[in-house]
């Protein structure tokens, strides 16, 4: 039989989480003849190559880079050998349910336009390393707290003086997902989005992540895979969705799909690669909804908010084209500023003065009767959205 189905892990330094990975891959109830699993070997340092030996019941494929080359890069080559008609892009150390790739196959058959993502996203503690953050701590200790399996589970792995990872989760708790749900929360971040999102939400690419989603090999080739551009960590995915989005693909959430995705040590400077991504992202899209997403660099995860705007701007820039156009540009201009002041380690204060309007007399006075007026149309939430970015 041919390959339909094209499983694709870039992956770099995540061993052994991402053996467990592949244990939940073997547990699949989809026809072992029709998938594939590429695991891309983005030049890892760890013992990740091992696993160039392993043996899987699926046509399993190791390609290891000779260089580290960054997540987008990886996923391209992913992509340019997939044999599959259908790709499911799933981060390395993710352990899925057995109907995963079952599930994300069938919602294909009949919809040749749609990026498709589990709906039930967790995280979970396979392992506890030393190198966690008081956060991550902090969450596992409120699970060994309510959970007297997992208390079991570390008191029996645990070995005094040891600054080796805990292992918590073996090969055989792949095949019970109520085994591991005991060392599982549900990832708020993800919880968020899924709580706006409907058939008109607004911003439906950003529930495009490649911790997991399914879509046609031909809609990826048709926008070009993922800009390499994006170095390190984040939003390479959302920029891929949007452009996704952009033309024409529907997106869903699939509430019969669960996912685990295994906590790990955080990356050095995740978070200035992601700051240097989104500024990026902006420039290359200059639109309200990208820019939108700066409001999470002030703290903001509130996406019905983000969808009351966009509908609100949408109906503006429509029923009043020659109308606002002052106010419209400051709200770019002051939305890309943040990640702006982000990236230059300064703090998010005085954006009207930081992006020059203060200092604009005429724009600042035709700004201010423009946002005085909104209140008269009943735009409340892109009054509101001025309003937060003005008290920064």
């Amino acid at each position: 039989m041919s390959i339909e189905v094209s499983v694709i892990l870039p992956s770099y330094n995540r061993y052994p989480l991402n053996m467990l990975s592949l244990y939940a891959l073997k547990n699949q109830t989809f026809d072992f003849s029709k998938m594939e699993v590429l695991l891309i070997d983005d030049a890892s340092t760890d013992e990740t190559h091992l696993l160039q030996n392993y043996s899987a019941p699926y046509p399993f494929r190791y390609i290891r880079n000779k260089t580290n080359l960054g997540r987008s890069k990886s996923r391209n080559i992913g992509i340019k050998k997939a044999r599959g008609d259908i790709l499911i892009f799933l981060d390395a150390e993710v352990i899925v349910d057995p109907d995963f790739v079952k599930n994300h196959y069938q919602r294909h058959l009949s919809n040749e336009q749609l990026v498709v993502t589990g709906k039930n996203t967790n995280k979970v503690f396979s392992f506890l390393f030393p190198e966690f953050t008081q956060s991550q701590l902090g969450t596992f200790e409120e699970i060994v707290h309510h959970s007297p399996l997992v208390k079991n589970r570390l008191e029996t792995n645990v070995k005094k003086n040891s600054n080796k990872p805990v292992q918590l989760l073996f090969e055989e708790d792949c095949r019970s997902f109520s085994t591991i749900k005991h060392f599982s929360v549900p990832k708020k971040y993800e919880q968020n989005i899924m709580r706006a999102f409907s058939d008109d939400f607004r911003l439906p690419w950003i529930s495009c992540t490649t911790l997991n989603h399914s879509v046609k090999k031909k809609l990826v080739d048709s926008v070009g895979g993922f800009d390499e551009q994006f170095i390190g960590h984040g939003l390479e995915d959302y920029e891929y969705g949007y452009r996704l989005y952009k033309a024409g693909t529907n997106f869903s959430y699939d509430p019969n799909i669960y996912i685990y995705h295994q906590e790990h040590p955080k990356e050095k400077d995740w978070k200035e690669h992601e700051t240097k991504n989104l500024i990026y992202f902006q420039q290359k899209h200059p639109y309200i909804d990208v820019c939108l997403l700066s409001l999470e660099r002030i703290h903001v995860y509130d996406y019905k908010f983000m969808d009351n705007i966009m509908a609100e701007y949408q109906a503006l820039s429509q029923n009043y084209p020659a109308m606002f156009n002052d106010f419209k540009k400051a709200i770019l201009v002051l939305l890309q500023q943040i990640p702006l002041l982000k990236a230059e380690g300064k703090p998010v204060t005085s954006l009207l003065k930081s992006t020059g309007i203060e200092d604009d007399e005429e724009w600042r006075n035709r700004l201010l009767i423009e946002h005085k007026a909104l209140g008269k149309y009943g735009l409340e939430n892109l009054t509101k959205l001025f309003d937060l970015l003005i008290r920064h």
